[in-house]
């Protein structure tokens, strides 16, 4: 190879490669900060042209996260370095090193909690980018009207339920024989669910199913099933909650989740078991429901043969 067919190697090798780093970023002048505040979720991000948003969030009762989630594949699963850089207008510092982070190719492309958030936080307070570096791609922040935004982020967080959804998805209550009196207990717990339900607006379902143990007849069994799960509709209801959000089931016997054989077997089985839903078909207008611990028909129970005639 002659000197000259070596400098052109070597000089198209550095475009090449030059070329090949992509930057996702948006103009200072052109960043923006939204917030958007519920009594479930705060969510304070950052659109970046090309590429996604930078995500503050936290849910109620949840610790906040930071994510960048890429809209179309962009990373790989590895790793890559989050590094506070000062903007041109501060040539005399140099930046530095903030954290070490897992990459992903799915959504979101990072995530990182605790402590690794308020640092992130604190660099765009002070004014400087946040960039995620990973291969050939850089992700860059812009702290432009960050202030003012990470204000009303920090009220919404002041205004949080204590629960999340998942605290409250799924509830069972539990019944003497023969019983269908709510305890105190238990209009605790149906309180702090229908405040709960009330504020999300994302929960489109309430899902109610009263079971019975083994110890009366069959039509005893289903009428008292009845009873105690219409007696937990009703209290919500009186809580606030819309009826029409409510599906009430009644399966007396059917269904156990323990055995009928020891004392602790059939208070296992008298019951009533709630499943709230986010953002589902209303529950009256499906053919079939999962109820707390099984899928079945969203019809009328049906006696057993012989006994409907």
């Amino acid at each position: 190879m002659t000197m000259k067919s070596a400098l052109l190697f070597l000089m198209s090798s550095y475009t090449a490669g030059a070329m090949a780093q992509v930057i996702y970023s948006n103009p200072p002048y052109l960043a923006e900060w939204q917030v958007q505040s519920s009594p479930v979720r705060c969510e304070l991000a950052q659109p970046i042209d090309g590429y996604g948003r930078a995500v503050f969030s936290q849910d109620a009762g949840r610790s906040a996260t930071f994510e960048l989630d890429a809209f179309r594949p962009i990373h790989q699963n590895g790793f890559g370095q989050l590094v506070a850089r000062p903007g041109s207008w501060r040539p005399g510092d140099s930046g530095r090193d903030l954290i070490k982070v897992k990459t992903r190719s799915a959504r979101p492309s990072l995530q990182i909690r605790g402590d690794q958030v308020q640092a992130t936080v604190n660099t765009l307070l002070d004014g400087w980018q946040v960039v995620l570096t990973e291969g050939d791609n850089e992700v860059r922040l812009q702290p432009a009207r960050f202030t003012p935004a990470y204000r009303d982020w920090v009220a919404c967080l002041g205004e949080l339920l204590p629960r999340n959804f998942a605290d409250v998805e799924r509830n069972v209550l539990y019944f003497e024989k023969g019983q269908s009196r709510l305890t105190e207990e238990d209009r605790g717990i149906l309180q702090t669910l229908a405040e709960y339900v009330q504020l999300d607006s994302a929960i489109t379902g309430i899902f109610i199913d009263g079971h019975t143990d083994d110890g009366g007849g069959f039509l005893e069994n289903e009428d008292v099933s009845r009873l105690r799960a219409e007696q937990v509709a009703r209290y919500l209801e009186s809580e606030g909650v819309d009826p029409a959000s409510i599906l009430v089931r009644f399966h007396g016997e059917y269904y156990p989740v323990a055995s009928n054989t020891t004392p602790e077997g059939r208070a296992a089985n008298r019951r009533v078991t709630l499943r709230l839903e986010r953002n589902g078909i209303p529950p009256r207008q499906r053919e079939t429901v999962v109820a707390y611990d099984r899928q079945i028909e969203n019809s009328p129970p049906r006696l057993p043969p012989g006994l409907d005639d």
